[in-house]
């Protein structure tokens, strides 16, 4: 009798069919190892099923997975040196005639099905997605496709070095389906160019995914997208794209070192509780970073360290609704409005440096209650900080010179407060204040 055991693996690596020896990491052991899985979950299904029909149609998908699973532990592909069976053309329109009869028994789907039904049916969902997790996708190219260039529902894949172009809607996409799935997947030195919607889209419930060094040009909607929580984005770049450079929709995502380059605006942010550092927008058409909730969201995001420059409209741009958020050792310059231009309520700006911008280097406009503490705004085109309409904010430390206008200025603002502050060598004067009670 043969022994199930040999040792010969014991070092970390295996035999594949014709005795060459590879890491048991590699990516063809990891790919007839989630087959095996694949077929192993299959057979526990089958001993629930009762319906013969139903019984032996699985049996002969198992018989072929043993002959996929075969044909990837053979490494004369294409060649048959070994002499193995391979999976054919005919075994694959066979599955698919299969599956278009039990569609037409089933009928159109209207909507997402959750998984379960019963304990058979719950079985083969568990071994569908089996398939669709831990994954390795490295140096493909996905082009002039009808939808998608790369479309991930499963968990713990990794995409590296991967390019997808002229798609006709997102060049990488992740997200939940059937209510699970697109969670943990790594992006890394990926290239999105040229698709008809987002070059990286992480769609809902497409959450706690890695995005790294990948770069999204030319993309007919945002560079990414992000409608999930808890991922991460780090070193991405995002040129030229219709929209936003980084659209964010999703909750307490993070976004460190990123750049934002000639598109609609850079960072576009309707979530709350993301984090924003060290991360560059510039020259692009609309604000560099601009955060808002009007249509909810926008609360409680933090960003700090980050530059953002040469854009048409505001460096960094608080809409109405964006309360809450926290602005730290920022830098606005060469913005065409305003450095910071704020119309949210409770926001905090400490450390941050604006200049170079037209018309002025704060600007309030409806906002209430925000804190302004030791930032820094000279060499504007107007003014250094300037409120109208806006009430119980408070000014400490601050220090406005050289700017064009008024140091600070105050139009119909009421109980706003002022200390410590410095305002020298600009245009007009110091502090200027019209029209406003109780400051």
């Amino acid at each position: 009798m043969v022994k199930i055991y040999t040792r010969a693996g014991d070092k970390g690596d295996t035999s594949l069919i014709g005795g060459k020896r590879v890491p048991k990491s590699s990516i063809r052991i990891n790919a007839y190892g989630d087959v095996d899985e694949l077929n192993s979950s299959i057979g526990v299904a089958i001993s629930f099923i009762d319906d013969n029909e139903i019984k032996k149609l699985l049996e002969e998908i198992q018989n072929e997975l043993f002959i996929a699973g075969s044909d990837l532990a053979d490494p004369s592909y294409p060649d048959n040196t070994n002499n193995i069976s391979r999976v054919t053309d005919i075994m694959v329109k066979q599955l698919e005639t299969i599956i278009d009869k039990y569609d037409q028994e089933v009928g159109t789907i209207q909507y997402f099905i959750l998984p379960g039904g019963s304990k058979e049916a719950s079985l083969l969902h568990l071994a569908r997605g089996s398939l669709s997790d831990d994954n390795e996708f490295e140096d493909n190219e996905a082009q002039g496709n009808g939808r998608r260039g790369f479309a991930i529902r499963g968990t713990g894949n990794t995409l590296k070095d991967n390019v997808a172009e002229d798609n006709d809607d997102a060049g990488f996409s992740v997200k939940a389906a059937s209510g699970a799935g697109g969670t943990g997947n790594t992006f890394k030195r990926n290239l999105s160019v040229g698709n008809d919607e987002a070059g990286f889209a992480a769609g809902d419930g497409g959450d706690g995914n890695t995005f790294k060094e990948n770069v999204a040009e030319d993309n007919g909607f945002d560079g990414f997208r992000v409608r999930g929580d808890d991922n991460e984005f780090k070193e991405n770049e995002a040129y030229e794209n219709s929209a936003s450079g980084f659209r964010v929709e999703g909750d307490f995502n993070e976004f460190k070192e990123n750049v934002a380059e000639m598109n609609d605006k850079g960072f576009n942010v309707r979530g709350d509780g993301n984090t924003f550092k060290e991360n560059v927008a510039v020259s692009n058409d609309r604000a560099g970073f601009s955060v808002s909730g009007v249509l909810g969201g926008g609360t409680e995001n933090t960003f700090k360290e980050n530059l953002s420059m040469g854009n048409d409209q505001a460096g960094f741009a608080v809409g109405f609704g964006g309360d809450g958020n926290t602005f730290k050792e920022n830098v606005a310059k060469d913005n065409g409005f305003s450095g910071f231009r704020v119309r949210g309520d409770g926001n905090t700006f400490k450390d941050n440096e604006a200049h170079d911008n037209s018309p002025n280097g704060f600007s309030l406009e409806d906002a209430d209650d925000n804190e302004f503490k030791d930032n820094w705004s000279h060499d504007n085109g107007d003014h250094g900080f300037s409120l109208e309409d806006s009430d119980d904010n408070e000014f400490e430390d601050n220090w406005s010179d050289d700017n064009g206008g008024d140091g600070f200025r105050v139009e119909l603002s009421d109980f706003n407060e002022f200390e410590d502050n410095v305002a020298t060598g600009n245009g007009q004067r110091g502090f200027a204040i019209r029209g406003g009670t109780g400051n």
